[in-house]
């Protein structure tokens, strides 16, 4: 029985892509005659899932430079390949990551690279989460997500975004304000609040019904 390469090709999107995975914006990976990919967000954004092929006749070099909202960071790295000697095959494994860092597509190849995504461990998040409460989560589309402080003075600005960045709501927060609301109007499945004040950063998800 002769193996055919397209199915192993296609495991390194399906396998990895899953039903609720959500396309994002990925730049540089676009010749026709080198590299090309296109990268995939999960829907609780604890995963971005990038595929490139080199359709090319020589292996080139790539480096990433991955965006992520504030009080987040890219944890780690695994990487899977596909070619005329290996079948979906995990060939990298790293428990950090660093924007910049070159690796290496092998020509007549497919790479796949799982990003995984998690809060940056802080100071102000170690000291003001547990004290930090938002209901109801998960919400309604058109309710108001209400955000208790747990004290005041910490925090001067409430932002509501989508996970691919785009804001959707700021508010001011007076000094004296313990509590603030802020009205929850998106069809995505899933955003993000955020609380900034004198150099602290605090974020969290919203999961919408």
């Amino acid at each position: 029985m002769k193996k055919d390469i397209c199915c192993w090709a296609l495991g390194n999107y399906s396998l990895f892509i899953r039903p609720g995975y959500k396309r994002i914006k990925l730049e540089g990976a676009d010749d026709m005659s080198g590299i090309l990919g296109s990268a995939y967000l999960s829907p609780d954004s604890t995963k971005l899932v990038a595929v490139y092929i080199n359709v090319g006749k020589e292996t080139e070099q790539i480096s990433t430079d991955i965006k992520v909202w504030d009080g987040y960071e890219v944890k780690s790295r695994t990487t899977y390949r596909t070619s005329s000697l290996i079948d979906l095959m995990r060939v990298a494994n790293q428990v950090s990551y660093t924007d910049g860092e070159l690796f290496p597509i092998p020509y007549r190849s497919v790479i796949t690279m799982i990003y995984d995504i998690a809060p940056v461990h802080s100071a102000i998040e170690s000291e003001s989460a547990p004290r930090i409460v938002c209901r109801p989560n998960p919400i309604e589309k058109g309710e108001s997500l209400n955000i208790r402080l747990g004290g005041i003075g910490q925090f001067d600005c409430a932002e509501l975004y989508t996970l691919d960045g785009k804001l959707l709501y700021r508010e001011v927060i007076p000094g004296e304000v313990r509590e603030v609301s802020l009205p929850v109007n998106t069809d995505d499945k899933c955003c993000l609040f955020r609380l900034k004040g004198k150099g602290k950063c605090y974020s969290g998800k919203v999961f919408i019904r």
